[in-house]
């Protein structure tokens, strides 16, 4: 009788849940003879020292259904049967039905794999099988990662580089309006003209996390707006 185990609302992590899968029936020693791996099942042949087996994973609505059995020796098989037969009965006697006597014994089967009293393979395959489901709760119960608060530096320079710009709009706007009257504001220019070449060195600085070297690239720029400012006003 194959052992039967439902894995709840993991069916879009099946891809995933075979890797897991996979790597930890190799780290528990059974070796895989053979795999067939697709996008909504999966098939396992597999071994220990002494038993063999096979397990299938199937994608069953928002579920994974896995099944497994492994080969056994006629006297454990016979006694195996007749328990769950047993358990089968009783509960359909016992006013259940016989829907309900069915998912009843397969959930007792899998316990009674992951027990060990069916055999040491089969205890490792539910264990795997429980592991892997553990594991892939764990990952999507990782809460978010909290919002990273910007540095004093990191503020500073979004601060600086606002009123930078600003300046340089500003600034080139007078000194085109200059320009129209006849006023000579080459060294004007000149000096905006350099001021934007430090702005774009302190965003090259920025994105590659040089923060301090952004910030003096940025005062730069304002010391130069300064000395542009002042040589306007004199025209």
């Amino acid at each position: 009788m194959a052992y039967t185990y439902r894995i709840i609302g993991l069916a879009g992590k099946f891809s995933e849940f075979n890797q897991v899968f996979t790597n930890k029936l190799t780290e528990s020693g059974i070796e895989i003879t053979n795999k067939k791996i697709g996008v909504n099942s999966s098939e396992f042949n597999v071994k220990s020292t002494d038993e063999s087996g096979w397990i299938k994973l199937a994608v069953q609505g928002s579920d994974i259904l896995a099944t497994f059995d492994t080969e056994k020796s006629p006297e454990r098989k016979t006694l195996e049967a007749a328990r769950v037969g047993l358990r089968f009965l009783g509960t359909v006697l016992s006013g259940g039905s016989v829907v309900d006597a069915t998912v009843y014994s397969a959930e007792e089967s899998f316990n009674y794999a992951l027990s060990g009293a069916g055999g040491a393979l089969a205890s490792t395959i539910a264990s795997c099988i429980r592991s892997t489901e553990s594991e892939l709760r764990e990952k999507l119960m990782i809460a978010p990662e909290t919002p990273q608060i910007p540095s004093i530096e990191d503020s500073e320079y979004n601060t600086m580089l606002v009123d930078v710009e600003s300046r340089l709009i500003s600034l080139k706007e007078e000194t085109m309006i200059l320009k129209e009257a006849g006023k000579n504001v080459n060294l004007v220019e000149l000096r905006i003209s350099r001021a934007e070449k430090l702005v774009e060195e302190a965003k090259e600085l920025k994105k590659s996390g040089n923060v301090v070297e952004a910030l003096a690239r940025l005062r730069a720029a304002n010391s130069l707006l300064d000395r542009a400012e002042s040589s306007l006003s004199t025209l």
